[in-house]
């Protein structure tokens, strides 16, 4: 069946299958979207020279701290994030291991980057 959509509606659309697209990827990536949101916010933090601790992240990402707490151990210990002590709180950082083998494969969103340009570069 096949519906006449308004641009509002096709562009809604677009942006459902371009985030739909995202999460994919960084599912295929890191395993499930909460390592995936957590090591973005990290790896944000840090490429902006403003390192992230366990507390901003969670303001950051609007999580309870001790659900970040947790995850970011387990991701600790898969050795793709590390914690350095400063002062009173610990900084977090990517690993070189996922600086090395898991950033590059965000070129793979690429895709879902171009094929949402593509459906919406037509729409007001």
């Amino acid at each position: 069946m096949t519906t006449d959509l308004s641009d509002h509606e096709t562009l809604a659309l677009a942006v459902i299958r371009f985030l739909n697209g995202i999460y994919e990827v960084e599912c295929d990536i890191f395993g499930d979207p909460i390592s995936a949101l957590l090591i973005r916010r990290i790896a944000q933090g840090q490429l902006e020279g403003r390192p992230f601790d366990i507390s901003s992240l969670a303001v950051a990402l609007r999580l309870p701290t001790p659900t970040v707490s947790r995850r970011v151990t387990q991701l600790i210990e898969r050795a793709w994030v590390t914690r350095t002590r400063t002062g009173r709180s610990y900084q977090l950082a990517l690993t070189p291991k996922v600086c090395d083998e898991v950033l590059p494969k965000f070129a793979d969103l690429k895709k879902s980057i171009r094929r949402f340009n593509v459906e919406t570069k037509d729409l007001p």
